[in-house]
Formats: structure tokens, sequence, C-alpha cells
């Protein structure tokens, strides 16, 4: 008979339950689901229930669908969490889908662009929730770990919000984005006059002297013609009334003066005309200038626009 030094067997050493931080879950788990085949299941009174397919929300919400069968307790919360995430994929379509139509204004851009952008958020959204854990992870790792998902969550809300936001709101934003518009069209008008400025001062500074100057002649001529008219009704320096020597003298001073200035009051006439066809043009240009940058302003209201409104 052989016989056994126990002196050197090692005792079993008692388990550490910390050491094992998913043994307490699984038992619970377990109990869970003997009490749900057991006593406290629908086929204990007699009948039985049909579950329910959620594969496609647990499926949304990254959860092991084999797994998770195992679990029935925990088919609840994987299907709320499916369907958030699912409600997030067709917010941020709806979102997007306006962003783009309020931009492009084509129908099959905001239906493909939508869905892309949909997808997008559906994945990030499905990423952040699968990735999160509770179990057997020390709370300042979880902190860390839900830090840059935090940054991504409000990111997420702020792509989905905001356009939704802009269409809520659209009465009163569009009163915002006309008043915007009647500021540029102030401000554009006010640059258009300081570039006009300088040719249409030239032009009205040498229309005025172009006036003077033909104002002038215009003058010396009627005062030449009522100095012989005057001689010839008696009126006269002479007081003698009739065509009398000092009358012709005074006419033909007249006719000679105003053969003299003809030529340039013909050539100042055209000047002014000139000038005034330049102001004209000048006015022209800056309504149809002013005009055309109101039209442009109405005519591209987007989504920055809408925005910043």
């Amino acid at each position: 008979m052989k016989v056994v030094d126990t002196r050197f067997i090692e005792a079993p050493q008692p388990v550490n339950d910390n050491l094992f931080p998913y043994r307490n879950y699984l038992t619970m788990s377990a109990n869970q689901s003997a009490q749900d085949d057991g006593l406290y299941s629908y086929d204990s009174f007699g009948g039985s229930k049909k579950q329910s397919d959620n594969s496609f929300l647990w499926w949304c919400a990254g959860a092991h669908q084999k797994l998770l069968k195992q679990f029935p307790s925990e088919h609840t919360k994987y299907s709320g969490l499916g369907g958030v995430v699912l409600a997030t994929f067709v917010l941020a379509s709806l979102s997007s889908g306006y962003a783009v139509y309020s931009i492009f204004g084509n129908i099959w851009w905001t239906i493909l662009f939508g869905l892309i952008w949909g997808l997008i958020i559906f994945n990030l959204d499905r990423f952040l929730v699968s990735t999160m854990r509770k179990y057997g992870v020390s709370r300042r790792k979880q902190f860390w770990m839900t830090v840059p998902r935090l940054f991504l969550a409000l990111l997420i809300g702020l792509t989905i919000a905001r356009p939704l936001e802009l269409k809520i709101f659209e009465k009163e934003i569009d009163i915002k984005v006309i008043e915007n518009i009647h500021s540029k069209m102030q401000l554009n008008d006010s640059l258009l006059q300081l570039e006009n400025l300088k040719s249409m001062a030239t032009a009205r500074l040498e229309r005025d002297r172009l006036i003077v100057r033909k104002t002038a002649l215009e003058d010396t001529l009627h005062q030449l013609r009522q100095a012989y008219v005057q001689e010839a009704d008696g009126t006269g320096g002479s007081m003698s009334r009739g065509i009398e020597n000092l009358t012709r003298l005074k006419m033909n001073v007249y006719n000679n003066a105003r053969m003299q200035f003809e030529p340039e009051l013909i050539s100042l006439a055209a000047d002014i005309n000139s000038q005034d066809s330049l102001l004209k043009t000048s006015l022209a240009s800056l309504e149809e200038k002013r005009k055309e940058y109101e039209s442009t302003a109405r005519a591209n209201v987007g989504f920055l626009e809408r925005n910043k409104a």
C-alpha cells in the first residue's frame, strides 16, 4: 500500500469573486432564465405565448443575437436601444434631406444624400451603443470611454437638430432673411454710389461749366438785341424812335455777335447733351447693378444664409 505524504499537497484556495466580474452577472442571468422557463413563465399557467421577432432591432443595437436569446430579461432593453438607433437614422435622414433640398432643390439628390447621411449617423450611433461596457471595467476607464462618445453624440445631435430647427422656425427665419437682404442691398447701394461718384462728379462739373458758358453767351446776345430794339422803339439812349444810324449800328453789333457765338452755342449744346447722356448712362448702370444684386441675393438664399439668420 502506497502512502501519500499530505504535507506537500496544497489545500484548495477559495475563489475570489472580484477576479471574475461576470460570475455574479451570469449566475443572475441563469437564475432569471430558469425562472422564465419554470414557475414564472407563461407556460406554467397553462398557456403559451409566441415570442416576437425583434432580431432587426437587436441588430440595430449591435447585440449578439444568439447570445441574447439565452437571456430573455435583456430582450426589452436591447429592443428599446435598437428602436432609438433606428429613430436616430430616420431623423438624420430627414434633417439632412431638408438641408440638401434647401441648397440644390433637387428631390433625387435629396433622397440620395439623406440616405447616405442617415446610414453614416446610424453606424456611428450603433457603434456608440454596442461598444459601451459596464461590467468588468473600472469607473475611471468608463469615464474616459464616455468622453469621446459624448462629443460624438453631441455632434450627431447638432447635425440632426439644426436642419429640423430651421424647418420648424421657417416663418421667423424668412423674416430675418429679408431683413438681412435689405441690409446687404443698402450696403451695396452705398458701394455702387462710391464707385460711380468720381465719374459722375466729373461729368456734373463739366456740364455745369458748359451751362455757365452757354448762359453767358446767351445773356450777351440778349443784351445786344435789347439795345438795338430799345433804340428802334425810342426807349434807348438817343430817345429817338425809328431806324436811325445808331439803331443800325447796334443791330449790326448784335448780328455780328450772333454769327460769332452761334457755332460755339451749338457746340456747347451738344457737349451738354453728351454730359447728360453720360449721367443718365451712369444712373442706369447703377440701377441695373442694384437690381441684379437684389435678384441674386434673393435667389441665392441657401442653407448657410438661413442658418445665419
